[in-house]
């Protein structure tokens, strides 16, 4: 049934928890911040925009 394919595409992303792909890329940003983070213990602050190898951890 055609008209039910709107809310047969939103359950799909509330169930697979799909997001926009910028959303993601933008979470992809902070990932070795936070991996690094937890290997050595320390937690950032603020979320980090960047290059990691770059950005001073503490």
């Amino acid at each position: 049934n055609p008209d039910g394919i709107p809310e047969l595409d939103e359950a799909i992303d509330t169930n697979l928890r799909r997001r926009p792909i910028s959303e993601i890329l933008d979470d992809l940003e902070d990932l070795d911040a936070e991996i690094l983070g937890h290997h050595t213990g320390h937690r950032p602050a603020a979320p980090h925009k960047g290059d990691p190898t770059t950005t001073a951890v503490d």
